[in-house]
Formats: structure tokens, sequence, C-alpha cells
């Protein structure tokens, strides 16, 4: 399905109501952005499991992270990472789906660099993504245009990932270092940090629950764990280890439907690991063919009982995963 070039998946975000997800791709892993180097961003048609098309993006337009896409599928928008070592800032960038155009962007300040992590408000006017450094920037998503900034964390504490509660009220991020802070965004402002785990390996991925009463997170760590968060008192509700074997989780999955979430390690062979919702255990695992390589995303929700993922390089490949709960 992917072709030459298009190497390593770095985003992907769905289209429920038109059945289809959005996989960026770009030329190598490098995680920093290239002059030279473009992304590009694909088309599929989850119903048939099929390549629709393809967008090219600009010279220097790369990597894609952090995607965001609006209810009515007609605008998705992506970080640029930005290189801090020669001072190129991170940006973010407009997509318009129904012209199938890239539309306009603007550049993060000086200190901003390597989105990793984004929310989109339930209004769908703003978008607020993680950096780098510790640094969350607000984006007004229509024009694409820049609101705000808060400089967050003193250490290198990336903010490499983000869910926002069903009303926007509020967003939590959570960090490389293994803490999570809440975010205010009717005022934009921090009124709350947790440090679950202190860790070199923090949290990687994060999902909500379809109610919105809990967020749960997933460490990098060799075992990794999750963290389950209560977001009506922004506590601790649980942590679940898991077995050996089932490292470094980089992407999860809702499942609304049937009380799960699916979080997907990103050693090979990777495992998809599924959870119940209503009790926080474990129910089951799944173990990819090794020759399905390293996974790198996924969509975030479940379409039609099917779990879509990406992995692997030179180049990568889009997987779909049949789902029994």
């Amino acid at each position: 399905m992917l072709r030459p070039g298009e190497n390593v998946v770095t985003s992907a975000v769905l289209d429920e109501n038109h059945g289809t997800g959005y996989f960026a791709t770009a030329e190598s892993d490098f995680q920093y952005s290239l002059e030279e180097a473009s992304a590009t961003l694909i088309r599929i048609n989850l119903r048939h499991f099929s390549r629709v098309e393809d967008l090219k993006l600009p010279p220097g337009d790369a990597p894609l992270r952090a995607g965001l896409i609006n209810k009515a599928g007609s605008h998705a928008y992506f970080g640029i990472y930005g290189d801090p070592n020669k001072g190129t800032p991170a940006r973010v960038i407009g997509i318009s789906l129904i012209l199938w155009t890239v539309g306009p962007h603007v550049s993060f300040g000086k200190e901003d660099f390597g989105v990793s992590s984004g929310v989109m408000d339930p209004n769908e006017d703003m978008g607020y993504f993680g950096t780098l450094f510790g640094s969350i920037v607000g984006v007004h998503l229509p024009d694409v245009q820049l609101s705000g900034s808060l400089s967050l964390q003193k250490e290198d504490n990336a903010f490499q990932c983000a869910v926002v509660d069903p009303q926007g009220q509020f967003a939590y991020f959570g960090t490389s270092a293994g803490n999570i802070m809440k975010i205010d965004l009717h005022k934009f402002d921090p009124v709350g940090n947790i440090t679950v785990f202190r860790s070199d390996k923090g949290f990687r991925t994060a999902a909500i629950n379809p109610a919105g009463d809990f967020a749960y997170f997933g460490t990098e760590e060799s075992p990794a764990r999750i963290t389950r968060i209560s977001l009506a008192d922004f506590t601790s509700s649980g942590n679940l280890a898991l077995d050996a074997g089932e490292n470094d989780l980089v992407a999860s999955v809702i499942d609304a439907k049937n009380d799960r979430v699916y979080f997907i390690t990103g050693e090979v062979p990777a495992k998809i690991i599924e959870i119940a919702l209503s009790t926080f255990r474990p129910v089951g695992t799944l173990t990819l063919p090794a020759e399905t390589g390293k996974v790198s995303c996924a969509l975030d929700h479940t379409y039609r009982g099917r779990l879509f993922l990406a992995a692997g390089q030179q180049p990568a490949r889009i997987l779909q995963v049949i789902l029994n709960p």
C-alpha cells in the first residue's frame, strides 16, 4: 500500500464519519526537520482498506507529528518538529482535506521545538501542542495563528502525549519524565501537576475513556506501566504493571463500544495489549509477526471492529487488525 520513500509513518488521524484514515509519512525516522526532507499525507479508505490518493508536502514540511482532525473531516492540522540544533522552531500546518491542498502554517517561538503531542477543543477553534522542552502552544485553528504559549517545564521534560476532556475545559499532558500536567484551557493556565513515575522513560501515549472520567497514560519503560488518572479529582486511580517483554508503549486505541483500550508496544515483535476499561485489567494480548516491524503510530479509535496501525520501514506498512473483544 505504501511506496518507496514513504518509509516511516509519523502521525495518523481518523475521520470516522467518512471511514477514512490519514497517514503522514516521512523519508526517514530522523526526528528533526531537514530543509530538503518532505512528507507525504496518504488518504486511506478504511472500509475497503485501500489507498485513495496522496499529497506531497513542500520540502522542509517534515516530519509531521501530533495530528488533529475536525469532526466534519474537512481539515487536519499537524505539528512540524523543527530542529533545536539549528534554531529552527516548530510549526503547525493546516491541510484542507476537501480541496486536498496544503493550507496556512505558523511558526512557534524561537525556543519552542519538537511538537510531539496535541489536542483540539470540542469547539474546534483551538489546538494545543506540547513541545520537546516543556512548553504548550495554543493555535487558533481555522486560520492557523498563534494565540499564546506556556513555558511549564524547566527540565528537558517533553510533552509526549495528551488528552482533552469532552467538555474541553481541561487538557492533560504527559511528560517523558513521568509526570502529568493539567491545563485549564479556558484560562490557558496550569492548574495541577502529578508526578506518577519519576523515570527517564516516562509517558509516551495516552487515551481517555468515552465518559471522560478517566485517562490512561502508558510509559516507555521495560516492562511498561499504565497509570489510570481520575479526572474528577486529578488523582492516580491505579497503576498496571505489564508483563516482561511488554515494553515501550507507543500507541493507544480506544474501542468505545466494547469498553476497551488497546496499548501497542514499540518492540519487535510488537504486542497489542487489550485492557478492559471498567475493571482496568488486561484481558488479552496479541503478538504481531516479527516481519511487521516496529510500530510507529495508530489511529486513536477503532473503526468497525478493526484497529489500524503503522509499522516497519522502507517502505512502511499500514495494517488492520480485526478485534474480537
